[in-house]
C-alpha cells in the first residue's frame, strides 16, 4: 500500500493550501466531509479533529501514513488536539504554525502543539521561502 502524508488540522488552518503544496497542484480548494487522497497526500477534514466520536477514523487513515503534521494556525485560540494525541501515531508527527508572520507571536500555536505531544514544530511563513522549499523536500522524502 502506498504511504501518504497526513494533514491534520482544524477549519481554516491551511490543510488545503499544504496538501496542493505538497502535491504540487493548485486544486480548487473544497470543503468536504471524507478524507482526500492527494498524489502523496491524504487531506483529515476538520470535522474528524473536532469531534472526538471521529478520532478512530483518524488513527485508521493514519495506517497509510508515513509521516503526519499537525497544523495550528498562528491566530488560534483554543485547539482541538487532545493532550498527548501525538503518542497515537506509529509515525512521525510534526507540527506545522501556519499563517504567521515574523511580526507575529505564535507561541501560543506552539504551546497547543506541544501540549498535543509534538516534539518538533515548524513555523511556515510562505510557501516561498527558502526554508519552506527545504520543507517540502524533507517531507517528500518520508515517501521513499
Amino acid at each position: 500500500m502506498r504511504k501518504r502524508i497526513m494533514i491534520i488540522g482544524a477549519q481554516g488552518s491551511g490543510k488545503s493550501s499544504i496538501a496542493n503544496w505538497l502535491n504540487g497542484t493548485k486544486r480548487p480548494l473544497k470543503k468536504k466531509q471524507d478524507a482526500i487522497y492527494g498524489e502523496c497526500t491524504i487531506d483529515v477534514p476538520a470535522q474528524y479533529l473536532e469531534n472526538v466520536s471521529m478520532y478512530r477514523y483518524i488513527l485508521t487513515l493514519a495506517q497509510t501514513a508515513c509521516c503526519v503534521l499537525f497544523l495550528e494556525d498562528a491566530q488560534a485560540q483554543e485547539t482541538f488536539y487532545p493532550p498527548n494525541f501525538a503518542a497515537s501515531f506509529n509515525c512521525p508527527v510534526i507540527g506545522l504554525v501556519t499563517g504567521a508572520s515574523k511580526s507575529e507571536d505564535s507561541s501560543t500555536a506552539a504551546a497547543f502543539l506541544q501540549t498535543a505531544g509534538v516534539k518538533e514544530m515548524i513555523v511556515l511563513e510562505c510557501f516561498s521561502s527558502r526554508a519552506s522549499v527545504k520543507l517540502r523536500e524533507r517531507l517528500l522524502g518520508f515517501l521513499t
